[in-house]
């Protein structure tokens, strides 16, 4: 969800609830709302704890998952910038077609993968240059000698952490709410919003304002949740930046 359309129903939805507060206060009367005042007070508490607790639990779910595909980035550059600086160590420059392997994975996923996940897509560039680097990481040992093969196999290691991280980012992309959830919410924040809307006020401008206040609040959280829900779209999108760092780190150490 970008922005604008989240200001949008944080400014909107507020005022709307404000209006029909006012037109249920202008044509139910007062008297008819306070007959079921008692019930609908006992059922309208009932009802926010429920959704309180539902409410929690998604929010808590969709931050976690927001951490986790931040923490693959993290951890997938690392992995990425460790086995190049590994390779680097090889004498004679064995490792430097490895290093341009990583440097051009990195690249194809800041260029070409990064836009791709905004539609919940891999990029097959991105994914080819991924074998490649593989196919270079395996081919470390052949200057031959023990000290190239321990090299290689920590950089497959390496790498082997890094593409389980790719994997966790690419899971994350594409993990969103169900819909029967978002109805479920949507559908409780409306019953509740209506219960203050029927309020047994008399001041027509406090049920207004209680209506717009509460109802400003429920979308609220309602809309951070989405802007959280898929990590890589929207206003609240991780972005490339520790990729595009560690190919800078990266084109430094393959040296002019």
């Amino acid at each position: 969800m970008g922005g604008v359309w989240a200001l949008l129903l944080v400014a909107g939805v507020p005022l709307v609830a404000g209006l029909l507060a006012y037109g249920v206060q202008r044509r139910v009367a007062l008297a008819v709302r306070r007959q079921h005042r008692e019930t609908g007070t006992s059922l309208f508490l009932q009802l926010g704890v429920v959704y309180a607790v539902l409410l929690a639990f998604v929010f808590s779910d969709t931050w976690s998952q927001y951490t986790v595909a931040d923490q693959s980035i993290n951890a997938e550059c690392a992995g990425l910038h460790a086995s190049a600086m590994l390779a680097a160590d090889l004498p004679g420059g064995a490792g430097r077609p490895f290093e341009v392997a990583v440097a051009a994975y990195l690249r194809a996923v800041v260029v070409h993968e990064w836009p791709r996940m905004r539609q919940h897509q891999e990029s097959p560039v991105a994914r080819a240059a991924l074998m490649t680097m593989f196919d270079q990481a395996t081919r470390l040992g052949d200057s031959g000698g023990s000290r190239a093969a321990a090299i290689r196999d920590q950089v497959l290691g390496q790498l082997a952490a890094a593409h389980v991280q790719r994997e966790t980012r690419l899971f994350q992309m594409d993990s969103g709410i169900p819909a029967p959830l978002w109805a479920m919410l949507i559908g409780f924040s409306g019953v509740l919003v209506g219960f203050v809307l029927f309020a047994a006020v008399e001041n027509p401008s406090s049920v207004m304002g209680f209506s717009a206040l509460f109802s400003g609040w429920i979308i609220a959280v309602l809309v951070m949740i989405r802007m959280l829900d898929y990590p890589f779209q929207g206003a609240l999108a991780l972005s490339s930046r520790d990729f595009v760092q560690t190919l800078g780190k990266v084109v430094t150490l393959i040296g002019p």
